[in-house]
């Protein structure tokens, strides 16, 4: 989790002794006697440039990765990795803080493919939870708003999870991850994915923790893989 405090002092008042301070605003440098380190954002430099912050972040996690350094110390019984200076009053910004706190999240996961795959399944959750608060697709007897009234043809049933297959003349097919109207694997090019017809459209970049997390070519895989496993996807991941 991520505290917040007014001053230096505060924090000093409630970190152990045994934990280093690392001040993002500041020259990042680990020495070998660190055993263990919190991260100290300022509030304003955060919401200034928060993708250079979480960048900045994740390049400390592969260091302490490396050295065998701990993220995070224990504050009133509640893992606390982080800690937000904040000078003023105003709020932070809700997606910045959870994208912050995602980031954080996995500050102590060695394994590539775990920290790949709490990633995905977030930005998974994110999509879903805004598709449903949206409902932009908006669906009436299996109709979606994109299809009820095609440009050409007949309207089609399922909207999105009804493809045109890439080999020319071939009918239409469901995906087959398909199931009782609802999908049975986690795909995020589906989710990120919206049509001519719908006013909302979603970008990887506009999702602050993805766009940090993951390089080019793992961006590509992750728009391209449409109706594709989460499986497979993670596979794919794994490679770059």
């Amino acid at each position: 989790m991520i505290l917040t405090a007014n001053s230096l002092k505060d924090i000093e008042k409630i970190i152990p002794s045994n934990v280093t301070i690392m001040d993002l605003k500041n020259k990042i440098r680990l020495n070998k006697k660190d055993k263990n380190i919190i991260i100290l954002a300022e509030y304003d430099l955060l919401n200034a440039d928060a993708k250079k912050i979480i960048k900045q972040i994740l390049k400390i996690q592969k260091q302490c990765q490396k050295k065998k350094i701990h993220i995070g110390c224990k504050i009133n019984n509640e893992d606390v990795y982080a800690i937000i200076l904040n000078k003023s009053n105003h709020k932070l910004n809700i997606k910045i803080y959870e994208s912050l706190e995602i980031i954080l999240s996995i500050s102590n996961i060695s394994s590539k493919q775990e920290r790949i795959e709490f990633i995905y399944d977030k930005a998974c959750e994110y999509l879903d939870t805004e598709k449903q608060k949206l409902n932009y697709c908006d669906f009436k007897n299996d109709y979606c708003i994109g299809k009820r009234n095609p440009n050409n043809g007949n309207p089609v049933k399922m909207g999105c999870c009804y493809h045109v297959s890439v080999i020319p003349f071939k009918k239409n097919t469901l995906c087959k991850y398909l199931h009782n109207k609802d999908c049975t694997t986690k795909c995020f090019a589906c989710k990120l994915f919206t049509c001519d017809a719908v006013k909302v459209k979603y970008k990887i970049k506009d999702i602050i923790y993805v766009d940090c997390f993951f390089n080019i070519i793992q961006k590509i895989i992750l728009k391209a893989t449409v109706l594709t496993s989460k499986e497979a996807i993670i596979k794919m991941l794994m490679i770059f």
